[in-house]
């Protein structure tokens, strides 16, 4: 009896040997290497003027005939139609600041009347779902499908009979920038702006350069909201006849930012 557990307890100690260098091998390691990669086109898809409390949703209804252009690639997607300075009695005696809301001065000078401010006359949205009105903007909106992330300039001039307008200027303020995708704010500049009511030209050396994305910034959609309050025809005492004067803003998108 004592032999065969002798034998038995060898035999289990060869198996634990023969075992051994398997555990040893577990330490081994092994490496490898896997391609990735992913390509993208320039948007070519329409795009439509978008909703500019949320520029990652379309604007319901479409602006059809108050400034909306679509387009493809880099393209000024809405304009308004009209910025109108309302009517007001000639002053003989002192200068004024005619706003786009129709009012003067911050309607502080009871001879200024009300002129248009809608979402169909003024070139204004109708901000708040549903097309509640909670404050009404003046919005600038390009869009930047290239995929170029070259950046881009929009700038502005003034052109019409409203040059006969003597030493008038035209004031656009800096807007509140907001732009499409998960990061709803912007990089894009909005710059205040002083040009000439009549000669298409900026006043002085203040630049005519509304919105600017410079280099890696501007792709999406950008939004500028501009406080109608703050737009101002600038017109000197007595310089003004008893008669409409009627003017064009100029936008002009270029494809590379401005300096």
């Amino acid at each position: 009896m004592k032999k065969m557990v002798s034998s038995i307890l060898m035999t289990s100690a060869l198996l634990l040997g023969a075992v051994a260098p398997v555990v040893a091998n577990a330490a081994d390691t092994d490496a490898g290497s896997t391609s990735t990669g992913v390509t993208f086109t320039a948007n070519t898809d329409t795009t439509k003027p978008v909703d500019p409390t949320d520029p990652n949703q379309p604007l319901d209804p479409e602006p059809d005939e108050n400034g909306g252009k679509p387009g493809a690639g880099l393209a000024l997607a809405y304009a308004p139609t009209t910025i109108d300075f309302g009517t007001h009695e000639i002053d003989l005696i002192s200068d004024h600041k005619y706003n786009a809301n129709g009012a003067i001065d911050g309607a502080s000078d009871a001879k200024g009347t009300v002129g248009k401010d809608s979402a169909t006359t003024n070139g204004t949205f109708k901000l708040g779902s549903d097309g509640k009105n909670s404050g009404s903007k003046v919005i600038l909106e390009v869009s930047d499908g290239r995929g170029t992330n070259a950046g881009w300039a929009l700038s502005v001039t003034s052109t019409g009979d409203i040059a006969n307008l003597k030493g008038a200027t035209i004031t656009l303020p800096k807007g509140d920038v907001s732009g499409s995708g998960t990061d709803k704010t912007s990089a894009v500049t909005s710059n205040d702006v002083t040009i000439d009511a009549g000669s298409g030209s900026a006043t002085g050396t203040t630049s005519n350069v509304v919105l600017n994305a410079a280099k890696d910034t501007g792709a999406g959609v950008t939004v500028d909201a501009l406080d109608p309050a703050a737009i101002t025809l600038n017109v000197a005492a007595n310089t003004a006849s008893a008669k409409t004067y009627s003017g064009t803003l100029n936008w002009s998108l270029s494809d590379t930012p401005a300096e």
